[in-house]
């Protein structure tokens, strides 16, 4: 029996073994919506976050709209969609290195086969 890199958690949904960056919500302003308030931040620091750039908030996975930059406290707000589908605890973790969603397949897969060795699929996904 080998173990490498093992890790255990008290959680109700799978959980990897990833390095990722984490900040913490700020209960001042979060109520839930398309913003969250942080705390935590790398101090004075412009492009934590770009627009574009995904980030997981409650469990849920989110596209930031707009720029995360931290003050001189090390406070910042961060804009996203769609919407939460509940407000974050105080305190909750906002990872921002690489984010990890749970996704079910929103209907059967659909393939195409041709002659050949190569055949074309295609797969839908719905967040849970």
């Amino acid at each position: 029996l080998a173990l490498w890199r093992g890790t255990a958690a008290a959680s109700s949904v799978p959980v990897g073994l990833t390095a990722t960056t984490t900040t913490a919500a700020s209960g001042a302003g979060s109520a839930g919506g398309v913003g969250v308030n942080l705390k935590g931040l790398p101090v004075s620091t412009e492009g934590l976050v770009f627009a574009g750039d995904r980030v997981e908030i409650n469990g849920e996975t989110k596209i930031a709209t707009f720029d995360l930059n931290s003050d001189a406290a090390g406070l910042g707000y961060l804009q996203f969609e769609p919407v939460l589908r509940s407000a974050p605890a105080d305190n909750a973790p906002v990872i921002i290195g690489q984010p990890t969603g749970r996704f079910v397949l929103a209907e059967d897969a659909s393939w195409q086969t041709r002659p050949g060795m190569f055949s074309d699929f295609a797969l839908s996904f719905i967040e849970v």
